[in-house]
């Protein structure tokens, strides 16, 4: 059984080349926003991002730029009013037009959790506060052109239990996407006793590397809902199964991704 389910943090970056007489350099106009998926194991994750930075071939990896958060950096995200495609904005400014390589996000050491309605400490590692976390962006923007680019958090790897300290501590794994070749994929699954799971994933064959392998997972609404986004356009597997092990599972063979396009797969409800 599954005891940590999937949830992603979506921060997509929408960048549009714009001209200037005055300035010749081109800009482009960054807006990165968060969206997250939720979870059975948690009620509830807050944290502050204290800030974004970036990189572009216009210098060296060492080069990092800050961005302009939009949001108040001493208030909490509420994670949980992120979730299927809701998201907070964070960035909102202009950049040099480049290529864009890597993104760095930085958090500030207040975060709780809540469990069994007990709420925690969520410890951010100092590394995380100082340094940051740098996540590879690589993605060409164009004169004229508009991207819009996700970076997503796996919260089943993000979140570990450290049985000798008794306390959870933040440790991110995230992935990028460029939202504009990408789709996403909703549907129902019931009922919710079953406490279902939703992963979407690829077959991995000889032909391919594991970099080629997609795993992405979620829980529902109350009600069955989901949705799973920034999933590259292709075919894939969807898997339905119940966390709890008391109903029988489902397989979806050739469900598709399609770019810019949002594929409801319908409503399915798992069987004792």
């Amino acid at each position: 059984m599954k005891n940590l389910i999937s949830s992603v943090i979506y921060l997509g970056i929408i960048i549009s080349c714009l001209s200037c007489k005055k300035d010749m350099s081109e800009r482009t106009k960054v807006e990165i926003n968060f969206t997250v998926t939720d979870t059975y194991d948690y009620e509830d994750i807050k944290m502050r991002i204290s800030g974004i930075d970036y990189t572009t071939s216009l210098g060296s990896d060492a080069a990092w730029s800050a961005l302009t958060l939009t949001v108040n950096q001493n208030n909490y995200i509420n994670l949980h009013t992120l979730l299927h495609g809701n998201n907070l904005e964070l960035i909102n400014q202009k950049i040099p037009a480049s290529n864009l390589k890597k993104l760095r996000l930085k958090f500030t050491p207040e975060a709780l959790i809540v469990k069994n309605g007990v709420t925690y400490p969520l410890v951010i590692p100092d590394s995380l506060q100082q340094k940051g976390l740098a996540v590879p962006a690589a993605y060409t923007v164009s004169a004229g052109e508009s991207k819009s680019i996700g970076l997503s958090l796996d919260l089943s790897k993000s979140v570990v239990y450290d049985a000798s300290n008794q306390t959870y501590v933040f440790q991110p794994h995230f992935r990028t996407f460029d939202a504009k070749v990408c789709g996403n994929i909703e549907g129902y699954v019931k009922p919710d006793n079953a406490k279902p799971y939703i992963t979407v994933y690829t077959s991995i064959d000889a032909s391919q590397s594991s970099t080629d392998k997609l795993e992405v997972s979620t829980i529902p609404y109350a009600g069955g809902y989901f949705k799973l986004v920034g999933i590259p356009a292709g075919k894939y597997q969807v898997k339905l199964e119940s966390s709890n092990n008391t109903f029988s599972s489902q397989i979806l063979d050739d469900v598709a991704s399609l770019r810019g396009i949002t594929n409801n797969i319908g409503t399915f409800s798992l069987q004792k």
